[in-house]
């Protein structure tokens, strides 16, 4: 069993590896437990956002996308305390937490529909984070309300801007980027690369995530440079 030590005690749980593109969402089950995740959200002042492929789905299909596998949100970090002791209520509604990597996510499954919970830190000026992906930080602090799923939900209020920045200015055309019958060679990296963050040692983990961050920083450029692009031509 792993534990996290929050301000209401310890919380154990099994860790569960979710490994890449597995299976198709279910529309149904994601809209209950999307739901009810902001029920107990909200009575627990924790604030979140709709995050990548499911704000996508939000402001394009109004809906989940087919060929999504799971629910995106993310939450700032100075809210991760709140959201660890929103983790006992979550038991208590059928939410169990089967994963909580180092530098930033945490995934809670209900009747077989998991839900990525990103935690963004800062990780330079104007920046936020995770896994040390930098992320502009307007777009995850400057917020507006999207009608979805019959609720309301906060997202980036220059949604477009954001939607630019992930996926380019084809973003309105659908993708299907998942692979839902992945060859077995790289389900297996999948499993493998999913214990290794969850297992190693915190000094061998932060050197290679030190060593990735040039990539991710590369990454990074990459994207402001095409959403600048998009906004010159505006």
């Amino acid at each position: 069993m792993k534990k996290i030590n929050t301000p209401k005690g310890i919380y154990k749980y099994k860790f569960v590896p979710l490994c890449a593109e597995k299976k198709r969402i279910n529309k149904e089950i994601a809209k209950e437990n999307l739901l009810l995740f902001k029920k107990i959200a909200e009575k627990n002042n924790l604030q979140f956002s709709l995050a990548f492929g499911t704000m996508l789905g939000a402001i394009r299909e109004h809906d989940f996308i087919d060929h999504d596998d799971d629910i995106d949100l993310w939450i700032l970090s100075e809210q991760q305390d709140t959201f660890f002791n929103m983790l006992f209520e979550l038991r208590e509604y059928g939410f169990e937490l089967v994963r909580f990597h180092r530098k930033g996510l945490g995934s809670i499954i209900r009747k077989g529909e998991n839900i990525d919970i990103y935690v963004l830190y800062p990780i330079a000026e104007g920046l936020r984070g995770y896994y040390g992906n930098p992320i502009p930080e307007k777009y995850v602090t400057k917020l507006s309300l999207y009608e979805f799923q019959g609720e309301l939900f906060h997202g980036a209020t220059n949604s477009e801007e954001l939607m630019v920045f992930f996926y380019g200015e084809n973003w309105r055309t659908p993708i299907a980027y998942a692979n839902f019958d992945l060859p077995f060679y790289k389900w297996l990296v999948s499993l493998i690369k999913e214990y290794a963050i969850s297992y190693t040692p915190n000094w061998l983990f932060n050197s290679i995530t030190n060593k990735r961050k040039k990539r991710k920083m590369d990454l990074y450029l990459k994207r402001l440079n095409r959403l600048n692009n998009f906004l010159q031509k505006k």
